[in-house]
């Protein structure tokens, strides 16, 4: 305890490099282990299944369909509106123009102007029974070394949809984005800002408790030079 006492200044400059140092890899960990995984553990049936599911359908197994969902914020007669027609043509272009620098990408669009008309059919499937929401869906290939693009995609689809929204009245309309690729990112998002900024915002209050139970800085700074340790641990 002596010793470590008297190279108290030397844990804390440790303890301080060692926490920059190991930022980098905090990101990586966050970015490698935030999405979802959509594979079964290895070893069990159904990893099994799914090896053989991929083996004999590999253009299905990296399908991902997203959602665009447009409804009215109060009651109103119907979603469909030449306002809603403008901004589905819009997200449409965005998504053929993805299938353009991405050939192949995209498999399917459907959305709720492709089955009305006077071609329509029945009741419209991209409608809500209510008729207080219609629907935009698309499927494409997401293999592994396009997630990075179908990611940055889906954020500028993201921030279209908040443009749209922010010039809405409280009368109006609001749109909303969902989907395998939507949400992995949406999580990646929460983890990167919310996890540092609630451990920026929050760090001091143990620390003071801690000082206070102790009342001393010194003993302060001998409880927090175990600290390092268990980061280099954790990592």
């Amino acid at each position: 305890a002596k010793v470590m006492y008297k190279l108290r200044y030397v844990f804390v400059v440790f303890w301080i490099v060692a926490t920059v140092m190991m930022a980098k890899f905090a990101y990586l960990l966050v970015v490698t282990a935030s999405p979802m995984s959509k594979s079964p553990p290895g070893g069990t049936q159904s990893s099994l299944a799914m090896d053989v599911f991929e083996s004999h359908y590999s253009s299905l197994a990296i399908l991902r369909r997203e959602m665009i969902v447009l409804k009215c914020k109060t009651q109103c007669a119907t979603a469909d509106t030449a306002l809603s027609k403008g901004w589905f043509t819009e997200i449409e272009a965005e998504i053929k123009r993805f299938n353009l620098t991405n050939p192949g990408s995209i498999v399917q669009i459907h959305s709720y102007f492709g089955f009305s008309g006077h071609h329509q059919l029945g009741e419209n499937p991209m409608q809500s029974a209510d008729k207080q929401a219609i629907l935009l869906q698309w499927i494409w290939r997401v293999p592994p070394n396009m997630k990075g693009k179908a990611e940055e995609f889906c954020e500028k689809i993201k921030k279209d949809i908040d443009e749209i929204n922010a010039f809405q009245g409280p009368n109006g309309t609001e749109m909303a984005a969902t989907g395998l690729v939507f949400l992995d990112h949406a999580m990646k998002e929460t983890l990167i800002e919310e996890i540092p900024v609630h451990e920026i915002s929050t760090i001091w209050l143990p620390f003071i408790i801690l000082a206070m139970a102790l009342r001393s800085a010194r003993m302060l700074l001998l409880a927090l030079i175990p600290m390092p340790i268990e980061i280099i641990v954790a990592f």
